[in-house]
C-alpha cells in the first residue's frame, strides 16, 4: 500500500489505520466462519466487504454473512513449495577483492630520478 502523508506523524497514523482495518477484516471473517471452521483469508474477505459497500443498501438475495463465511483459505495440499525461486541468469553476489598494491621497480625509479634532474 502506498502512504500519502507528508509528515512522519501522519504516516505513522496512516499505517496504524491500515493495520487496524486489516485486523477488522480478519475479525469479521473469523466471526463469520465460526469456531473450528478453518482460517479465513483477508484477500477473500476484502472483495465481499467492497461489494457490500458499493451496493450502498442491503441486498435481497445474497447475504453478507454467507459471502463472508465462504471466504476461507485454501485447504488443498500443495504439490510444490510456495517459495520464491532464484532468477535463472543472475550471478550470486561476490564481495570485492582486496586492492592490489603495485610497487615501482629499480628501472622505473631510476627513470623518474633522471626525469626530475633534467627538468629546470
Amino acid at each position: 500500500m502506498k502512504l500519502h502523508s507528508r509528515s512522519v506523524r501522519l504516516v505513522h497514523r496512516e499505517a496504524e489505520g491500515s493495520l487496524l482495518a486489516t485486523q477488522l477484516l480478519l475479525a469479521q471473517g473469523a466471526r463469520a466462519v465460526g469456531p473450528g471452521g478453518g482460517a479465513c483469508g483477508p484477500r477473500r474477505v476484502l472483495p465481499a466487504v467492497r461489494e457490500e459497500l458499493r451496493a450502498g443498501r442491503p441486498r435481497r438475495g445474497a447475504c453478507f454473512g454467507r459471502r463472508l463465511s465462504a471466504a476461507r483459505r485454501e485447504q488443498r495440499q500443495r504439490h510444490s513449495p510456495k517459495v520464491q525461486r532464484e532468477w535463472p541468469r543472475r550471478a550470486p553476489h561476490q564481495p570485492p577483492k582486496p586492492p592490489r598494491l603495485l610497487t615501482l621497480g629499480e628501472g622505473e625509479k631510476a627513470r623518474i630520478l633522471q626525469h626530475e634532474s633534467q627538468t629546470p
